[in-house]
Order: structure tokens, then C-alpha cells, then sequence
């Protein structure tokens, strides 16, 4: 940047105003003689070269950031090449391919009408093929990509090898100058381009205008395979097309059905049901190929029903190798099939092959692996005498061979395959450590940044104080930007960053990927915007910040390009985009409210759109204000103006207008507008506005292009839930006892998963029972129940066949694991209050009969398979196939694993969450197994995680606790009593740091995790104020502090910060997180409005109840909705009239006269225990396994 920046400006303002008013065409310009110390002055260059030229018009250019943009694009093209452009003169034809290639297409941008006829005209095909390159990808301005398309035609070719894909309104602008031609859906390249560049544009009358016989052309010549739509409303009526194009399913032979693989995603469930299984057999290898990319759990369940259908016969053992190839994704649960395959067959290269590449998850890939250590005198049978080749075969199912055979591997095999097994993920970082310390690798200290690099996923496998030995020269960002590290190594890794950049991140900060979250606040407010990449827009940031790192971020970003205003061209929509997920992030609700209304403000929020489920309620309420300024949703005449566009941009923040606003919108933009609303997230959203908007969605149900209310229709079809999305939540018990088969097949799997409470979830389950009567002898109508067979009771569970229900128990646990992850995201939110406690209790009562279950028919399926572990025992397979669902098991049934499965299990058992019962059982099987707990050594302690929490304090005294990475592992779990705590905190600091708390740094802190909780309120005190600086954020996320720590943490901050809160800044507050409860009343009562705007619900739940009556009744009408609803009954209670009655007022439900106090009480802990945790508390301290 030069200092002439502000005459820059002004001048770029003032020739703005003169072209803006000169009629006179201006003469050719000759190039200047000093070129390039013009160039070298950037804006002043720009305005010198372009200013007197006919041919680019001024009054483009947005910005002094714009300028800069095209400017850092220009500089590198040939003098020759910008002085053609400047005078387009007939020296246009000199321009080679290669020259108009090089162009950017903001260039392009800026062109005046004059000069983009004028090239149109006169460049040739060759010269207009070179330019429809730049079009490829859709990832530039819309703006210039439509200028080049003007200037070159369809540009069918570039837009199709493009590689890239718009967002769905910038999509909706690539597509303009095709769907709005007369037949537009008839002409194959135009087709072809609209269903693979930017298919994210078309709503369903788009597709409705499709030919259908043009579309099944187009698919019979090769020309068109995969088409991904972003909503099942474009599917459905894509699948219309198909229908009318092939005929129905039950027609198509195995030539139509290898045609339309790639699409069956599409098709409904029962249309799926209908195809010839004798020809889906011929097919079968291409449907197996599409398997993966099939997002939707109901239509993959749908098609390996149809694969196992294709099957010649039930006899599996006469399955040739080609038949069972294309069965290896579909059979990893199948124990009981994959036992019955014949050896011969098993071994054929092209079986292994596939399983190999595979893949897996929990116990999937040891189905296989154990069926082929079976085959006697094999390839695979020993695993002592495996070969290199042996290894590179069987790769991604290594990890099926259990801890005792991966430590007998020959290392000489482990070496010779490394190139091709450096990706394999192992569960069990223990388990990737074993392969690593048979790679050869030598000692950390020589290793350079090839040697990590070769490493590939085994970094993992690295101790932290193994990477502090590796010399920082080696570490980058890019060699860990997507490695899951623990809470030690991420540390560790940063630091050494740090090291090669002289103490700052620098532009490494880029490359970090998911790492940042291990930099410390302090670090990232040191950072530069050139650090970033922002300066000149050349990047777009794919880090993965957390919120107070975001805000920090956007803090830097606006001391260089200004607040926003009216007045501030500077934020552009590629601004933002290049910002990625941080903008969503770091945007607060005061910078989103200072946004200008003018017509860039829907393609500045359609950057942030794509990041909507990150953002809170706050952000999302600010972006609709906005949006309401400008469109004025109110009035029918404005809102009328809301666009196509501009609806696939924000339409998902619409989702706070009311019916009557929403009904202000044109009807065909508004349909989109459901979608859209469908699509954004509803984790912040107060059931009854999700039930509001369901009915909304249900009142304009898209039936063969007329909109119909279907809201008291006798049956709710699969096409009436199309476009409801994620309002599916919003359903009411009567509406389920309403659903059609159809909409079970489609929507089951969503609506099990879904965080309803009991009474709807049953009704589910009664539902599907009703219409599925081969429910209990059909495993794919189990998948598709999923968690709600919880419900059943204990006559139906066990009727069901062992073997029917143990092929789906992986997938009917990982149904019930997300349906506990969306219920604690609206906890996190403060809508916990929607399920009760009682009813909580009551769930997970019924969850583990489901899981003992489970747990059983596993156990009988894989009896017959058994060979070193007792007869009816439990096996580490079951219990890695199990999850989550081996927590459902009793005690007995824990304790009765013999020591070689015991120990083969121990990272998986160390990373579970069980009770206090089965925590006891295992603890005493570890003392058992491994010995006496002052015997366990660090890979012990690296694996047995939460077992811990079956220690006595005593015992938890004698552990060998000597290092973060321990510390770390420990620390990632919430089991532990406030004693064991204490007990593990005091443990590590004596044993590491010889008692002396000031002697623990930042990177400490970091790795303790939830046990920063065991420190006492004096040793707190005694932290080095540096170290708690550096560790600040990861300290404001515990969760299990008593109020006495909170208090000396919090005062902690505020001598980091400043003893006067009010000087904290925005993201100053959202790091310290829940630590603001410990704040006292005096200071809670200065916080301002926007300080209260940015403390997460889950932070304000966590507040102890007399600090939080320190809060004014201003103050509490500052509130929003979430904040407010995460109040809990004891904070309430602490509460004066006219502080309680504006809680109420900003959306709050009165607990104090609503809530019991559960069995158990509150438990030990302070009452400020948030509703969550005192769940767990609550069943922890009731729930026996019956034994």
C-alpha cells in the first residue's frame, strides 16, 4: 500500500462522478511510458491506465478495496495484454488463447457496455473459448462471470470441466442467461450446464420446463451422471422428469438401471422398493458404487435392501466373488453373512481388494477381519507372517485386527506398506502408535517436514513430548490443518509454530485448519489482516475458529476496513466469503445492524448463510432487521421485490418473520423461501415457533405446481414433508398418527433422531408399527424406526430375532447418539426446559432395555465365531460395535470379559461415558487384568479414560500421571465427583510439577481439561497470570467448577483484563465463557447491553444464583429469547418482581412455578448446576444397573 491511498479515493470518487455524467466518448490512450512504477503504485496505477479509456466504466469499481482486488489481478498479466484491453483496437485479434486466459474476470466486471459488444463481435471462437475458462467454477464475481458469458456465449464446455460449484444464489445468477430462454429445458448444453455447474439455482418450475425426453438423451450418450440438488422438493421433481423419461422403476432393465445408479439418490423409498431385483443383480457393482455418496439414511437403507435383494439365493457360501465385491459395504454388520462366505472365495483378490478399501467405523471392519484370520494356512490367517503386499491389500480394515494382532505385525511389513497405509484411521490412538513404532521412524528430533508428511495420519501417534523434540523448522500448519489432536499435542504444535515465526503465527495462521483452537486469545489479537490474507482478498480463510478466536479476528478486521456504514463500500460479498466461517462467527449483532441496505446486502448475507447453523440467535434476529429495512416485509408491494434471488441468498434468516410478513412475499419466491427455512438450523428456536412455521410449510404444499394447504389433510404423504426440512421438528403428536407410509419410508430416520420428547416419539413408534407390519423381522424397518424401538416394550424387544436386530444395532444406537446431540445443542441454546427431567430419567430407563438388547443379540450372533474368549463372555467386537449402546450393559455382563478382551478394548471402554455402577465393575477389572493401579503405565493411562472415575481418591493418588497427554485424555471427561478432581489435579501437579502451581504454563492448562476443576480456589489465585492469559478460553468452557472456583477465576481475568469490566471487549467476554459467574453482583450490574449480548446461554445457566440477581432489570430485558429461557428455577428464585417480570418479557418461561425438584436432588455440586449437568447427576446417583 502506498500513502497516496486517500488521494487515491478521492480521486477514484471524483472520476466515478464524471463518467457517471460525460456523454462524450473519450479517445483511445496510449500506454504510459512508466508503466510499471504506475503499476508499483497500485490505485493511482489503475486510475491512470483506466480513466481516459471508452472502454471500461468507472462507475463499476466499488471500492478502494475493489480497485486493490483488481489490481493484485492485473499485475501479472503482459504490458502488451492491458494495453490491447485499454484501446481495443483490431489489434484485438493479436491475443493468443493463452493472453485472454490470463484476464481476471473482475476486469471483465468493469467493462462498459460498449466494449463488451465490441468483443463479442470481434473475437474469434478460439479467443471466446480461451475467455469461457474464466467462467469455469462460478467462483468469481457473478457480476463477471455474466459479462464473460455476454462476451462468449454459453461457454458450455469451460462451465462443465469447471470443477468448482456456486452458492445457490450466486448459482441462480450463472444460470440467468440460460433458464430465461424461450424452451429453455429443451436445449441439451443449456441443461446439461443448469443440472451440473449450478443445479443449486433451480427452483422446481425450473424443473418442471425440463424436456423429459432431452434429459433421458442426455443420460443414455454419457453425457450426464450425478446431479445433486439441495433440497428433496428438486429431487422429487427431477425424479418426475426420470419417470417420464425411463418409465417406472419396475420397467428398467440393468442397462437403464447402470444408466440412472448414479441418480437412484433421488427416487423415493417405495419407488425404490418396486425395481426387478433380477436386474438390480446385473447392476449391482455400479448401485455399490454410489452407496457412499447417498446422504440420505431412508433411500441408503432403501438400496442395500436392494442390493441384498439382488442376491442369487440365501445360501451366502455359494455367492461368487463378484457378488460378494459388491456387498462389502452393505455386509461390514452382517456378522452372521460374512461367516457363512466361502474361504475360496473370501480370498479372491478382487474381495479383499475391496474390503481394504472400505469403510469403517466402531467394530465394522473387524466383522471382516476376523472372518479372514479364520481362513486356515491363508494369506491372512497369522498375522506375525503378514507381507507388505498382505498389508497394502487389507488397509482400511487393518484396524479390524484387534491390539493383539496389530503388536505382532513384522515391522519389515509395516515398512514396506507405509506409502500405502499412512491414511488408515485407527480408533484407538494406542492402537496407531503400535503401527507407528514398527514404521522405522527413528528418533523425533531428526525429523524434518517430510518425515511428517510421510507420517500421514499417524502424527496422531505422536506423545506431545515427542513433537516438542521434533525442531520447529519441520512443523507447519498445513502438515496438522485437519489431524485430530488432544488438548497436549494441539499445544505443542503451536507452539513450535510459534517458534519458527519468531514468537507470532503469522501467515501460517491460514494454514491451521482446526488447530486454531489451539492458539491462545492473546496470540490471535497479535496477528496482522496481511497474516490473514485479507489485505487483498487473494485467500479465502478455512480455519476453524472458535467464537471468541472469531470475534478477535473480526476486532483486527475492522481497524482495517472501517465499521460498516452506508458510507463504507468496502464490504463487498467477496469480502465476506473470503472471511469463510469466521464472519458468521465473529459478527456481532452491532456490526450486522450497521450493514447498508443498498442492492449488495443480500449477496453480503448469502456469505454468512452458508455458515447460518454457527450463528446465534442474536446474529440471525440482526440479519432479518436488516433485511426488513430494506424490504419492508410488511407491505405487499415491497416485499414483492424480494427476488428468486435473493430468496436462495438469506432466505434461511426468514425464518424469524411472521405469517403475515412471510405471506407478503410472492408465492413462487415464497415456496422457496419455506425451503430455504427448512434448511436453516431450528437448535435456537422455541418449539412453538418451529410448530408455527411447520404449519406454514404445510399450508403451501407444491402439488403438480399448485399450491395446496394440506395442514387437516386425513393423510400426510411423503410429498407434503418435501420442503419442511428441519421444521419436522415442529410436528405435533395428532400429525404423526396422521403419516402415511410414504412419509414413514422417506422420514422415519429424521424423526427418530429427532429431540422429541416422549409422547412424540412413541407415537412414532406407533405409527410405524401400524403401518410396517413386518416391523420386528425386517432390519431395515428397524433402521428406519431407529431409536424410537426404545419404547417397545419388553415383549416386543425381545421377540425380535437376534440376528435381525444385531445386523442394525450399530446403526440403531448411532440413531439414538444423534438424537441426544440435538437435544444437548438446544440445551446449549437454553431450551432445555422442552424435556423434562422426569422425562429424561424416563428415556434413558427405556434406552438401556434397547441397548441390553442390543448387547444380547450381538452376543448370540457372534457366539458361533468365538474362539479365545469364554463361551457366552463378552468380546471387545461387541462392545466396539456397541458404542455408546455398550453403556446400556449390566455389570455382570462388563464384568464377565476375560483379560485378553478386556485389555484388546481398553481405549474403547476408557472412552465411553458409564455410571457409577459400571465405572466401579470396570476400575476392579482393570486392577485384575493390568495389576495394581501404581503399576499402570502411560499407554494404560492413555486408554482407561473415564475408568478412572471407578477409583477410589486413594487410589487416584497413586497413579503415574506424567504427562499432558495424559492429562489430556483425562480431562475430555465429565465422570468425575469434585473430590477425584481435586484428587487427579494434585496427582499431576506433584508428580510433573513438584507441587508448584506457579510453574504451570498456559499449554498445561490447556491439556487439563475439565480437571482445571480440581484446583482449589488458593491455588487458582497462585496461577501466573500469563499462563491463565494464554489458556483463557479453554478454562471459560469447563463446565464442572464449584462457585468458589469460578470466583477465583473470574478474578483472575479481571487481572488480566482490567478490573473494570466495562472495558473488556466483545470477545473478551465469550473467553472467559462461563467464568463470568464468577463475577460479583457489582460487576454483572456494569455490563453493557452489548457485553450481555455475546454471554452464551449455556455461560448465563451456569451463573450461581445470587451473583445472578446481580443483574438489573435493564439489564435482564436485554436478554434474548435463549439467554432468558436458559435461566434456571433457582436463578428465578433469586429474582425481585420487576427483574423476574422482564425475564418473562424476553421470552422466558416461569420455572419457579413449573419445575420440581427430580429424585436425588441437585447432588453435590452449587445449585447453579445447568440442566443439563444436572441430569447426569440425577441418574448417575439413581441409576443401578440391575445386575
Amino acid at each position: 500500500m502506498t500513502t497516496n491511498v486517500g488521494q487515491a479515493v478521492g480521486t477514484i470518487i471524483l472520476m466515478t462522478a464524471i463518467s457517471s455524467i460525460s456523454a462524450q466518448p473519450r479517445p483511445p490512450v496510449r500506454l504510459p511510458g512508466n508503466f510499471s512504477d504506475l503499476l508499483n503504485s497500485r490505485e493511482l496505477a489503475f486510475i491512470e491506465l483506466v480513466k481516459n479509456s471508452t472502454y471500461f466504466d468507472l462507475g463499476k469499481v466499488n471500492s478502494k478495496v475493489d480497485s486493490l482486488r483488481i489490481l493484485n489481478r492485473v499485475a501479472p498479466l503482459a504490458q502488451r495484454t492491458i494495453g490491447i484491453l485499454l484501446n481495443l483496437t483490431e489489434q484485438i485479434g493479436d491475443l493468443t488463447p493463452q493472453d485472454l486466459h490470463a484476464i481476471p474476470v473482475d476486469l471483465f466486471r468493469i467493462l462498459s457496455n460498449s466494449a463488451v459488444n465490441f468483443l463479442a463481435n470481434n473475437l474469434t471462437t478460439a479467443q471466446k473459448n480461451a475467455l469461457c475458462q474464466q467462467v469455469a467454477g462460478g467462483k468469481a464475481n457473478p457480476e463477471g462471470l455474466r459479462v464473460v458469458q455476454r462476451v462468449a456465449g454459453a461457454c458450455r464446455d469451460a462451465l462443465l470441466t469447471g470443477g468448482g460449484r456456486p452458492q445457490r444464489g450466486e448459482a441462480r445468477g450463472t444460470l440467468l442467461g440460460l433458464i430465461d430462454q424461450p424452451n429453455w429445458g429443451a436445449n441439451p448444453d443449456n441443461l446439461l450446464i443448469a443440472l451440473t455447474v449450478a443445479p443449486g439455482g433451480l427452483t422446481r418450475d425450473d424443473i418442471r420446463n425440463i424436456n423429459a425426453s432431452v434429459l433421458a438423451d442426455l443420460i443414455r450418450q454419457g453425457n450426464l451422471s450425478a446431479v445433486n440438488l439441495p433440497n428433496p422438493s428438486l429431487g422429487r421433481a427431477l425424479q418426475e422428469k426420470l419417470l417420464s423419461g425411463f418409465g417406472p422403476p419396475n420397467t428398467w432393465d440393468s442397462n437403464t438401471l447402470q444408466l440412472l445408479a448414479p441418480m437412484l439418490h433421488l427416487f423415493d423409498v417405495g419407488q425404490l422398493g418396486t425395481i426387478n431385483a433380477t436386474w438390480a443383480g446385473a447392476a449391482r457393482s455400479y448401485i455399490q458404487q454410489q452407496l457412499p455418496n447417498v446422504q440420505d439414511p431412508a433411500r441408503k437403507a432403501a438400496l442395500r435392501r436392494l442390493l441384498l435383494r439382488s442376491l442369487p439365493g440365501n445360501n451366502a457360501s455359494a455367492w461368487t466373488p463378484n457378488e460378494v465385491k459388491s456387498l462389502v459395504g452393505p455386509l461390514r454388520n452382517a456378522p452372521k453373512v460374512i461367516r457363512q462366505l466361502d474361504d475360496a472365495t473370501l480370498q479372491d483378490p478382487q474381495v479383499v481388494d475391496e474390503i481394504g478399501r472400505g469403510s469403517y467405523s466402531r467394530g465394522q471392519a473387524g466383522n471382516w477381519m476376523k472372518r479372514l484370520l479364520r481362513i486356515p494356512n491363508s494369506n491372512f490367517s497369522s498375522p506375525e507372517n503378514y507381507s507388505s503386499d498382505t498389508l497394502r491389500t487389507l488397509k482400511n480394515a487393518i484396524p479390524g485386527l484387534g491390539r493383539r494382532n496389530i503388536r505382532v505385525l513384522p515391522a519389515s511389513a509395516v515398512q514396506g506398506a507405509w506409502d500405502s497405509i499412512n491414511t488408515v484411521a485407527f480408533g484407538n490412538p494406542e492402537e496407531s502408535r503400535d503401527i507407528y513404532k514398527k514404521g522405522g521412524f527413528g528418533n523425533p528430533s531428526s525429523f524434518n517436514g517430510s518425515t511428517l508428511e510421510r507420517l500421514g495420519s499417524f502424527v496422531v501417534a505422536l506423545r506431545a513430548k515427542e513433537l516438542n523434540d521434533i525442531p520447529h523448522t519441520a512443523i507447519t500448519g498445513k502438515l496438522f490443518k485437519n489431524v485430530k489432536l488432544n488438548r497436549a499435542q494441539g499445544k505443542t504444535v503451536i507452539k513450535k509454530i510459534l517458534a519458527n515465526n519468531n514468537g507470532n503465527l503469522g501467515p501460517e495462521i491460514r494454514d491451521l485448519g482446526v488447530q486454531i483452537q489451539f492458539v491462545s486469545l492473546r496470540q490471535i489479537k497479535n496477528i496482522s489482516i496481511q497474516d490473514l490474507g485479507l489485505d487483498n482478498e487473494t485467500i479465502t480463510l478455512v480455519i476453524v475458529p472458535s467464537r471468541p478466536q472469531a470475534m478477535a479476528i473480526i476486532e483486527i478486521f475492522l481497524l482495517h476496513f472501517g465499521d460498516p456504514s452506508s458510507t463504507n463500500t468496502n464490504y463487498t460479498s467477496s469480502l465476506i466469503t473470503s472471511l469463510g466461517t469466521t464472519a458468521a462467527l465473529g459478527f456481532t449483532e452491532g456490526i450486522i445492524s450497521a450493514l447498508s441496505t443498498d442492492s449488495s446486502l443480500t449477496t453480503i448475507l448469502a456469505a454468512l448463510a452458508e455458515y447460518e447453523h454457527t450463528m446465534t440467535l442474536g446474529q440471525t434476529k440482526s440479519i432479518v432487521a436488516k433485511l426488513k429495512e430494506k424490504f419492508n416485509f410488511t407491505d405487499s408491494s415491497s416485499a414483492s421485490t424480494f427476488s428468486i434471488t435473493d430468496a436462495l441468498n438469506v432466505g434461511k434468516f426468514l425464518k424469524h418473520l411472521s405469517d403475515a410478513e412471510l405471506l407478503n412475499i410472492n408465492e413462487t419466491v415464497r415456496l422457496i423461501v419455506i425451503q430455504q427455512i427448512g434448511n436453516s438450523s431450528m437448535v435456537s428456536r422455541k418449539q412453538s415457533e418451529i410448530r408455527r412455521l411447520f404449519l406454514f410449510a404445510l399450508r403451501h404444499v407444491d402439488i403438480n405446481g399448485t399450491v395446496t394447504d394440506r395442514r387437516n389433510a386425513i393423510s400426510i404423504s411423503s410429498n407434503d414433508l418435501l420442503a419442511v426440512g428441519n421444521l419436522l421438528e415442529g410436528i405435533s403428536k395428532e400429525e404423526i398418527g396422521r403419516l402415511a407410509s410414504d412419509a414413514l419410508q422417506d422420514f422415519g430416520d429424521v424423526l427418530a433422531k429427532l429431540p422429541l420428547e416422549p409422547v412424540r416419539h412413541k407415537e412414532f413408534l406407533y405409527r410405524a408399527y401400524h403401518h410396517f407390519t413386518d416391523l420386528f423381522s425386517n432390519s431395515e424397518r428397524l433402521t428406519t424406526v431407529g431409536c424410537a424401538l426404545q419404547w417397545l416394550n419388553s415383549t416386543d424387544l425381545q421377540s425380535i430375532n437376534a440376528d435381525t436386530i444385531a445386523t442394525v444395532c450399530p446403526d440403531i444406537i448411532d440413531s439414538c447418539v444423534e438424537k441426544d446431540k440435538n437435544l444437548r445443542k438446544r440445551d446449549k441454546n437454553g431450551l432445555s426446559y422442552a424435556v423434562t427431567l422426569s422425562e429424561r430419567y424416563q428415556e434413558r430407563t427405556a434406552r438401556d432395555k434397547l441397548y441390553q438388547k442390543c448387547g444380547d443379540a450381538i452376543s448370540v450372533s457372534s457366539a458361533k465365531r468365538r474362539k479365545r474368549a469364554a463361551a457366552g463372555s463378552l468380546t471387545c467386537d461387541q462392545i466396539k460395535s456397541l458404542g455408546d449402546g455398550a453403556t446400556g450393559l449390566t455389570t455382570t455382563t462388563l464384568d464377565g470379559m476375560v483379560e485378553v478382551e478386556f485389555e484388546d478394548c481398553l481405549g474403547t471402554i476408557g472412552g465411553l461415558a458409564w455410571n457409577s455402577s459400571q465405572l466401579s465393575t470396570l476400575a476392579n477389572k482393570a486392577k485384575t487384568h493390568i495389576g495394581a493401579v501404581n503399576t499402570w503405565n502411560e499407554s494404560v493411562l492413555l486408554q482407561i479414560g473415564s475408568v478412572v472415575g471407578g477409583l477410589t481418591t486413594s487410589e487416584i493418588g497413586q497413579l503415574n500421571i506424567t504427562s499432558n497427554d495424559i492429562m489430556a485424555n483425562l480431562g475430555g471427561h465429565k465422570v468425575f465427583s469434585t473430590s477425584q478432581l481435586t484428587a487427579i489435579f494434585s496427582q499431576w501437579l506433584s508428580t510433573t510439577k513438584g507441587g508448584s502451581i506457579g510453574s504451570v504454563t498456559s499449554s498445561d492448562l490447556v491439556s487439563l481439561g475439565e480437571i482445571g476443576c480440581g484446583m482449589t480456589s488458593g491455588q487458582i489465585a497462585s496461577l501466573p497470570a500469563d499462563s491463565y492469559g494464554g489458556a483463557v478460553t479453554d478454562i471459560g468452557s469447563l463446565t464442572t467448577c464449584e462457585s468458589v472456583q469460578l470466583q477465583a477465576f473470574a478474578e483472575k481475568a479481571k487481572g488480566v483484563y482490567g478490573s473494570d469490566v466495562t472495558t473488556w471487549s466483545l470477545s473478551t467476554i465469550p473467553a472467559v465463557g462461563n467464568m463470568i459467574g464468577g463475577l460479583p453482583k457489582s460487576d454483572l450490574a456494569k455490563l453493557s447491553s452489548s457485553q450481555i449480548a455475546v454471554i452464551s446461554p449455556s455461560s448465563v445457566e451456569q451463573i450461581p444464583p445470587m451473583s445472578f440477581a446481580g443483574f438489573t432489570s435493564s439489564q435482564i430485558s436485554y436478554f434474548n429469547e435463549n439467554q432468558a429461557n436458559a435461566v434456571t428455577s433457582q436463578q428465578q428464585t433469586s429474582l425481585g418482581t420487576d427483574q423476574l417480570n422482564n425475564l418473562l418479557g424476553a421470552g422466558a418461561t416461569n420455572k419457579v412455578i413449573s419445575d420440581t425438584t427430580p429424585p436425588g436432588g441437585s447432588g453435590s455440586a452449587q445449585m447453579k448446576l445447568s440442566f443439563s449437568l444436572l441430569c447426569i447427576v440425577v441418574v448417575s446417583s439413581i441409576l443401578v444397573k440391575s445386575t
